[in-house]
């Protein structure tokens, strides 16, 4: 991975800090097997500018049809130690970083993630879900985050239960995947 750290980012952010920047490409809604359709998306992920051990944050946002916005916070490694910039530019292992997700978006979901970084990659299972949107109700969410060669991967399952009686056994299926392209 080669990235830059901001001087001015807090040690608590080292972890995500690859994730810093505005990113934009194309990604697939998979509402069933059956239609798949494209779409633009854009990412910005920035520092809250907050260097306090309990207040640094990455603030969220995204743009596509259906937008969120949300922060991202470290709650420290597994192991509890300090991690160190060179540590994040080797290939080496890296430690597992314990991370809670937080977002709101435009379909009238919230929901609180828990998950995990190491060596960048991120995933996140939901925690919680409250939801106002009449049409479905969303049971469980999984997303993942990946920096790959300069790219960043991004996928986010969904199992839901429709409002209508189905057959259908609730489980997590695929919603939206997407590769990005960081914007310079």
């Amino acid at each position: 991975m080669v990235f830059t750290i901001p001087e001015s980012l807090s040690k608590k952010l080292y972890p995500v800090s690859w994730l810093l920047g505005a990113w934009q490409g194309k990604g697939v809604l998979a509402e069933d097997s059956k239609d798949y359709k494209e779409f633009d998306i854009a990412m910005d992920f920035s520092d809250n500018k907050q260097n306090l051990k309990y207040n640094a944050k990455i603030i969220y946002q995204t743009k596509t049809f259906l937008s969120e916005k949300g922060f991202l916070e470290v709650l420290g490694s597994l192991d509890n130690r300090d991690i160190l910039p060179d540590e994040l530019k080797t290939d080496k292992t890296t430690p597992f970083w314990k991370l809670t997700w937080k977002l709101n978006n435009s379909h009238n979901y919230k929901t609180n993630y828990l998950g995990w970084v190491s060596n960048g990659r991120m995933e996140f299972n939901s925690e919680s879900i409250l939801n106002s949107n009449k049409l479905t109700d969303v049971l469980a969410s999984k997303r993942m985050i990946g920096y790959i060669k300069g790219d960043l991967y991004y996928a986010w399952d969904l199992a839901t239960k429709p409002k209508i009686q189905t057959t259908d056994k609730t489980k997590l299926k695929s919603y939206i995947s997407a590769v990005l392209n960081k914007k310079d």
